[in-house]
């Protein structure tokens, strides 16, 4: 998928705590362009389709489920988002990246945190095998 650019300026640091931004340097959910809110979309579907009906099996530690649903995330494109094409990841921007994690986990609650996990293990693994580049 393409990054995107941003257009409006970045706060450097904490400039964000003693500075006043000016309202269209903010940014917002109405900002969001049609491919980041159709991530947002499908993170969402997916757990709700994917992952809820299975909520029992999760808390009881059903083998192989945990596996199983992060494999199909997988295929849906829910996994690397943020990790650069040339690792085999979705090469997304930050927005997109941040859209993604926060519909994804927007539905889950205390009961789904192995899955949450599972996905910070997914990414850190990545960055152990594939380097800081």
């Amino acid at each position: 998928m393409a990054t995107a650019t941003l257009t409006k300026p970045a706060a450097k640091g904490g400039s964000f705590l003693l500075e006043s931004p000016q309202p269209g340097d903010v940014f917002t959910p109405a900002d969001l362009t049609d491919d980041q809110k159709l991530i947002g979309q499908t993170a969402e579907e997916f757990v709700l389709k994917e992952v809820f009906p299975f909520i029992k099996d999760l808390e009881n530690k059903k083998a192989g489920l945990m596996a199983e649903l992060v494999k199909k995330g997988g295929e849906v494109g829910l996994m690397g988002g943020g990790v650069p094409e040339e690792f085999g990841g979705a090469g997304l921007d930050k927005i997109s990246t941040t859209v993604l994690t926060e519909a994804g986990y927007r539905r889950m609650d205390r009961r789904l945190l192995p899955l949450r996990t599972a996905s910070r293990v997914r990414r850190s693994e990545f960055a152990d095998t594939r380097g800081t580049e």
